[in-house]
Parts: structure tokens; sequence; C-alpha cells
């Protein structure tokens, strides 16, 4: 006898949410548009958004913002300079990460990356929204 059948949810692979933030995880330093987006998986400009921001709440830019300043984040707790970081991380230029490391951890890079040398072992600003931005809302 055969085993039971799967549902249409066992069935189906990622949904496009889900891929599009695999794509946004796997291209986060690199210049990225909603136009490539949605040629890589397949779904129009609209589509892109609506679903990524039902899924995790924010449009698919703004998650990519913060997987920036998160690894933004790490190489200044590495000694990197705010300059080099920014071009690492895939922003415009070094006012571009200020200003979005200002929105998202509340202090600017500079003021990180100095808590950071003081003391590496201290607790240093992490997002302001917990889970961030690993979590699918529910």
């Amino acid at each position: 006898m055969a085993g039971p059948t799967p549902g249409p949810s066992q069935a189906r692979g990622p949904s496009s949410a889900e891929r599009i933030r695999a794509l946004l995880h796997a291209r986060v330093g690199e210049a990225l548009t909603l136009d490539e987006i949605a040629r890589e998986v397949s779904l129009s400009r609209a589509y892109v958004v609506h679903s990524f921001k039902r899924a995790f709440g924010v449009t698919p830019y703004e998650y990519l913002m913060h997987l920036r300043v998160g690894r933004a984040r790490d190489l200044l707790g590495q000694g990197v300079r705010a300059a080099e970081v920014a071009q690492a991380c895939g922003f415009y230029d070094q006012s571009h990460l200020n200003r979005w490391f200002r929105k998202v951890l509340g202090v600017t890079p500079g003021a990180y990356a100095a808590r950071a040398r003081e003391a590496p072992t201290s607790r240093v600003p992490r997002p302001r929204r917990a889970g961030w931005p690993s979590s699918p809302r529910r």
C-alpha cells in the first residue's frame, strides 16, 4: 500500500517571499534593483513587493538595507573603516551607510565602532526590532 499523497502545502516549493528573501541574502552586497529581483523570481514588480511585505512586514528594499546594516555592524566591530564598510556592504556611499545605520541601530557607525573598540565584549546596539530581519510575520 502506498503512503499518503502529499497535501498542497507539502508538494510546493518555497513561497515567493522565501525565494525573494533567499535572493536578497545571496546578493546582499550587490546593487540589486526591483526589476532584477522580479526577473530572478519570475514575478511582476508589484507582486514582489506585495508578497514580500505580506510575509515579512517590510519591503524587499528595507529588508536588504537591514541585512547590509548587520553586515556593516560586523565589519565595524572588526575595526574596518566606515568608508570601506560602506563599499563592501553595497551602500551607495558612506552617507548612505550613516543614514541607514542610525535608522536601524540608533547610533552612527563611528559611535558604534568606538564602543566596539572600547569594550569588545560589552553589549553594543542591535537592531530595534526583535528577531530582525530573519523572522517572518505570522
